[in-house]
């Protein structure tokens, strides 16, 4: 289990970018994913509160994943052969929208996808972020029967002696136990971290569920 954090560390703010080397900087920066907000008036008008389904994920195109024009890979990296990708309407709500997780390999149709159908995020998956000494993370569990299947990207105090090592890919569990381990092979693009769990409606299905980074 990851330890718990000081008081210190817990004031700070976590996210996640385009790559988990972002939570060793996360003293001196924030790199969060970055929302914007639609023009409602065609006139000028008073200022005025803009509606949570009015804001937009805004996001880099991946070309070689999985998803479309549409949508935003709010995750993905080549683990390979095969590569994962999770993919966000782009003007998704937690109620509104669609979040799906997307593997197989590269130029081919997904071989596996979940939900099957599109489904609003917040009945899509779980997630959570990590804070422990030394760094952080964040991750995202999609489920299909007694199977999860979980994407994440996390820095911590991992190599041999001590030094920030990066951690980031996708873990496989049957019945809560690992099944498979696969890694990135290149830094991931990622806006996996709070704002966009908060945007979506993401966060754990019960108090005890928790994610162990593989190291």
């Amino acid at each position: 289990m990851n330890a718990r954090p000081t008081a210190a560390e817990g004031r700070r703010a976590r996210t996640i970018g385009c790559s988990a080397l972002s939570w060793a900087l996360w003293g001196l920066a924030s790199l969060g994913p970055v929302m914007t907000h639609s023009a409602l008036a065609e006139t000028p008008a008073p200022a005025a509160k803009v509606r949570a389904d009015a804001v937009t994920l805004s996001g880099p195109t991946v070309a070689s994943s999985f998803c479309s024009t549409a949508e935003v890979a709010v995750f993905h990296c080549s683990t390979g052969a095969k590569q994962v990708s999770v993919c966000a309407s782009r003007t998704a709500t937690p109620r509104s929208g669609a979040l799906q997780y997307r593997f197989g390999k590269r130029g081919q149709p997904p071989e596996i996808t979940l939900p099957a159908l599109p489904t609003p995020p917040s009945l899509s998956a779980s997630a959570d972020t990590l804070m422990f000494s030394g760094g952080g993370g964040a991750w995202l569990r999609f489920r299909q029967g007694e199977y999860s299947y979980t994407v994440f990207t996390a820095i911590g105090r991992w190599g041999p002696n001590g030094e920030p090592r990066e951690s980031e890919g996708l873990v496989v569990e049957r019945a809560g136990k690992p099944v498979t381990t696969l890694r990135c092979r290149e830094p991931a693009e990622s806006q996996l971290g709070p704002e966009l769990f908060a945007q979506l409606g993401l966060k754990t299905r019960s108090p005890d569920e928790y994610f162990d980074v593989p190291q």
